[in-house]
């Protein structure tokens, strides 16, 4: 992902399909001097638009960790609903709040 200056600003990508490709992650990572800039709330539209009318998915999800709060705000925002919230181990072995969120084609198209 690059702005209109062609600085490459982090990336974006449409991953983790299910088995009949109806279903898939959302996945990004922002460089931190341009985190909490309006990024991703600029593009995550197009890549929903991507996702729900080329692909011809049926849902996108998200995860994200509970402190990300950035990440939940653009989610909410965008009509993402929690589906689940679980704690994990990081890879220093310290537990992790996770949360996964998403969103059908039916909440999209309205």
């Amino acid at each position: 992902m690059s702005d209109h200056t062609k600085n490459h600003l982090g990336g974006i990508s449409i991953w983790g399909f299910n088995q009949e490709k109806t279903e898939a992650e959302v996945g990004y990572d922002i460089l931190p001097k341009f985190q909490g800039k309006g990024v991703i709330s600029e593009v995550f539209p197009e890549i929903e638009q991507y996702a729900f009318t080329v692909l011809k998915l049926q849902k996108l999800s998200v995860y994200t960790s509970k402190i990300d709060i950035l990440s939940q705000h653009i989610l909410r925002k965008n009509h993402y609903r929690l589906i689940e919230h679980w704690i994990e181990k990081n890879l220093k072995g310290e537990p992790t709040d996770m949360f996964h969120f998403a969103k059908t084609i039916e909440e999209y198209q309205k």
